[in-house]
C-alpha cells in the first residue's frame, strides 16, 4: 500500500474509522475520495491528514460525521492541497475553512454546498489567502448573507456559484 497514490471509496456507506486506518498508511496518497462514506468520523480523517501529508485533493462530501476537527487537521497538516469538497456536511463552522485559507494557498476548487455553519467571514478568508482559486461552491450555504467585497480579485475564478444562499447583497 505504501506506493498507492489515489484511493476512491465514494459511495462505500458502511466503511467505518477501523477501514480508513488503512487509508492511513499510504504515505505517498495525493487523491481519496470518500465522498458518502456516512460512518468515517474526525478519528479516521484525522489520521490520514498525519500520515498522508502529501493530499492534493480531498473528497469527504457527504460525511455527516465530521466536524471543523478533521478539516483543520487537514489544514494543518496537508498544505498543498487543491481541491476540498466538503459538501452537505452540517457540522462544519468557519473555523474549519478559515484553516484551509490560512495553510492551503494553493487550493483552487472549493465546494462547501450546503455547509450550513459558513458566513462571509470563512469565504472571504479563503478569497484573501487562496489567489489560485478556480471553482468556488458555495451554494446553500444559508448564513452567508453576503459575498465577500474582495471576491472579484480572484482572477483565477472561472466557476462561482451561490445559489440558494441569504445573500442580501
Amino acid at each position: 500500500t505504501a506506493a498507492v497514490q489515489s484511493i476512491n471509496l465514494a459511495g462505500c456507506e458502511d466503511l467505518t474509522d477501523a477501514s480508513i486506518a488503512a487509508v492511513a498508511r499510504c504515505p505517498h496518497l495525493t487523491h481519496l475520495n470518500l465522498e458518502g462514506c456516512e460512518w468515517v468520523t474526525d478519528a479516521s480523517i484525522t489520521a490520514v491528514a498525519q500520515s498522508c501529508t502529501n493530499l492534493t485533493q480531498l473528497d469527504v462530501a457527504l460525511c455527516p460525521q465530521l466536524t471543523d476537527a478533521s478539516i483543520v487537521a487537514v489544514a494543518q497538516r496537508c498544505a498543498n492541497l487543491t481541491s476540498l469538497r466538503v459538501s452537505y456536511c452540517w457540522n462544519y463552522t468557519d473555523a474549519s475553512i478559515t484553516a484551509v485559507a490560512h495553510n492551503c494557498p494553493n487550493l483552487a476548487v472549493l465546494s462547501v454546498e450546503s455547509c450550513r455553519g459558513l458566513t462571509v467571514a470563512s469565504i472571504a478568508a479563503v478569497v484573501d489567502n487562496c489567489a489560485n482559486l478556480a471553482r468556488l461552491d458555495i451554494q446553500m450555504c444559508t448564513k452567508l448573507t453576503a459575498l465577500p467585497e474582495n471576491i472579484g480579485r480572484l482572477s483565477q475564478l472561472r466557476y462561482l456559484n451561490a445559489s440558494s444562499n441569504s445573500i442580501r447583497q
